[in-house]
């Protein structure tokens, strides 16, 4: 079904349009985050629609991981080599670093980190990595829309290299890092 379709089916549900949100952040959060950003630029959704929605499903996607680290270390699952604990700064910046959420708060739950201050800290930082990404988002969007549609797809090819580029450099780094530590 095609976007436009698809969106004047679901706009008259916007409770399903906040579980499709939710439930597409679970699986992939960033990538969300920038269809979201464009729906919004492109007058498909409002911004606290989006950004209400992108905050939840963020938020109990970090919540899930802790919990799974958490029965990890119950033994519900097959007992798992101890995973190193988080410092705060670690659950703070891994909000912010790609690839790193996933082990930082699983290790968070795993070594039992003060749950109330596990929560404070990716409320905070998910409120604002999804305010820094939604507006960014929105903002190029809504800026490419003045270009013909030829530059407008240039830029975004660019855009996405770009951002592919600085990736893989983070991740590059990381993994040199992580082998000095071993």
């Amino acid at each position: 079904m095609e976007l436009n379709l698809w969106m004047e089916w679901a706009s008259g549900n916007p409770l399903l349009i906040f579980l499709i949100i939710i439930g597409a952040s679970f699986i992939l959060e960033d990538p969300t985050t920038l269809l979201v950003g464009s729906l919004i630029a492109t007058n498909h959704l409002t911004y606290s629609m989006g950004f209400i929605s992108l905050l939840v499903g963020i938020f109990l996607g970090d919540l899930f991981l802790y919990l799974l680290g958490f029965a990890i270390h119950q033994g519900l699952f097959k007992k798992a080599k101890n995973f190193m604990p988080p410092t705060t700064f670690t659950i703070g910046i891994a909000r912010f670093i790609p690839g790193m959420r996933t082990i930082t708060f699983t290790a968070a739950g795993f070594n039992k980190i003060f749950f109330p201050k596990f929560i404070l800290i990716i409320a905070c930082t998910s409120l604002i990595w999804t305010w820094l990404l939604l507006t960014f988002t929105k903002t190029i969007v809504e800026w490419l829309k003045f270009f013909p549609s030829h530059v407008s797809w240039i830029l975004g090819v660019f855009v996405f290299i770009l951002l592919q580029v600085i990736e893989r450099t983070v991740r590059k780094k990381r993994a040199h890092i992580n082998q000095e530590h071993l």
